[in-house]
């Protein structure tokens, strides 16, 4: 069968429209159409976030476990991978085989024990890129005794980078409630993970934070790997300390994490949390494509200025300023200022 991106593209975005579906929908449509030329027998699919470039959520179906999974996301050898498709996503190619026959050096033979010990023979890695930001990727996986990914497979993967982001940015734009996660009276909750990355310690915050996680349909697999805290883990390890900031069903949260010294020295203390407003309309304007223009109306709104004070110091009309905050109604779904101002404060 030959490829077809138009297809495909038409699909996955079809699905991540559709009212009700979660992730694992997504990530099985998006399995189902690509297997149509590219057979396989399992996936793992990375939401990320665009901003950090840190994993935000995962799915996966066969293929790697849960822990096996969580190494991936956490085990990268260079400097800049905060992610497992890093290398791709700041290369020249989007896309790349790789399987038992690959050459093996100290750095892939981390890789090829790992799927030796998972059974997988062979793996197909794609980044989802869309417009010059990383919104994901996607790893197709086929067991022993199976064709071997080529080359061949890899640029045409390539083709479907950007329509498989643009089902990834759909979906997150309308699902979840855009808005700082409601916990109840909960506020932040710590974790303390020690050198093995397990949790050693945790405010009782962060263990509901964990458990609303695991229930969570948008994190297919949050429970299991809690996918949203190894981007600032691996990053508070390499002092280069980032946030991740991602949905759920009850709103967004932000995680983040530093490294402790003392008696915890090695330790890393991180921190899931109701995102903050500001780190809310960062995410906002990515995932909803805010403009800049449109992103300095809201801030000035969160700051109280009435209309005629953010026309004189953007140096427009009022009239101007009413047809940005009507554009950011629309791709938000608000109806009003104070809607929009209640949905990234409250």
């Amino acid at each position: 069968m030959t490829w077809n991106p138009e297809t495909v593209s038409r699909g996955v975005l079809n699905k991540a429209s559709e009212a009700g579906a979660v992730l694992g929908d997504l990530a099985g449509e998006m399995s189902r159409l690509v297997g149509h030329v590219l057979p396989h027998d399992g996936f793992w699919l990375v939401g990320m976030d665009p901003i950090a470039g840190t994993p935000a959520f995962a799915a996966r179906h066969h293929g790697y476990s849960p822990y096996a999974c969580f190494r991936l996301e956490t085990s990268h050898r260079a400097d800049h991978d905060l992610n497992p498709f890093a290398a791709l996503l700041n290369g020249p190619c989007p896309a790349r085989a790789f399987g038992t026959g690959s050459p093996r050096n100290e750095v892939t033979a981390p890789l090829h024990e790992l799927m030796a010990a998972e059974g997988v023979a062979d793996e197909l890695r794609i980044a989802l890129t869309l417009r010059g930001r990383a919104w994901g990727g996607l790893a197709l996986l086929r067991g022993p005794g199976s064709r071997p990914f080529t080359a061949a497979d890899a640029d045409g993967a390539a083709r479907l980078g950007p329509c498989l982001a643009a089902a990834l940015r759909t979906f997150v734009s309308g699902r979840g409630r855009l808005g700082p996660a409601r916990g109840g009276v909960r506020g932040a909750g710590t974790l303390v993970i020690d050198e093995c990355n397990s949790i050693t310690s945790a405010t009782p915050d962060a263990r509901a934070w964990l458990r609303d996680l695991a229930a969570d349909p948008l994190h297919a697999d949050g429970g299991r790997t809690v996918t949203p805290l190894w981007g600032p883990l691996v990053a508070a390890r390499r002092g280069d300390p980032r946030t991740t900031c991602t949905p759920t069903a009850q709103g967004w949260i932000a995680v983040s994490a530093q490294r402790l010294d003392g008696p915890l020295s090695g330790q890393v203390a991180a921190t899931i949390q109701p995102a903050s407003a500001e780190a809310l309309l960062a995410a906002m304007s990515t995932w909803y494509g805010i403009t800049p223009r449109e992103r300095t109306v809201v801030q000035w709104a969160l700051d109280g200025a009435p209309v005629k004070q953010i026309a004189r110091h953007l140096q427009l009309s009022s009239h101007t300023v009413y047809d940005h905050f009507r554009a950011i109604y629309r791709k938000v779904g608000v109806s009003s200022r104070d809607e929009l101002i209640t949905l990234l404060t409250r």
